[in-house]
């Protein structure tokens, strides 16, 4: 009778075991994958970060493009963290200047795509 109980506790236990494994590494998935929620349709040279820098990001909104390459304009840590404030009040996502900085003090935002980096 035991071993008819431990036969059966051993065989939930092996069927278990995958949907365990399955749903860490389901989590783990969700935290690290990147989702592209749009077609990406940007441009070459991004516009400069002056005082109508704002006007510039709506004009870009309004012509249907969804994210900036942002390496010419927004070269500042502070340019850039206007740029990403610009981009989510306008729904664009952005490839920003890395501005020097290093990855820890990356900026992080849902709107930042990633960083742009030159050798």
């Amino acid at each position: 009778m035991i071993r008819i109980v431990g036969a059966r506790a051993l065989i939930l236990l092996c069927f278990s075991i995958p949907k365990l494994h399955s749903a860490e590494t389901n989590q783990l998935t969700q935290l690290t994958t990147f989702v592209q929620d749009r077609i990406a349709i940007g441009f070459w040279v991004d516009p400069p970060a002056d005082n109508q820098m704002e006007e510039h990001y709506k004009d870009i909104a309004d012509a249907n493009f969804t994210f900036v390459l942002s390496c010419f304009g927004a070269t500042t840590p502070q340019a850039v963290q206007r740029e990403l404030k610009l981009c989510e009040k306008f729904d664009l996502k952005a490839v920003v200047a890395m501005a020097g900085l290093s990855a820890d003090k990356l900026p992080q935002s849902p709107n930042c795509w990633g960083y742009f980096g030159a050798d």
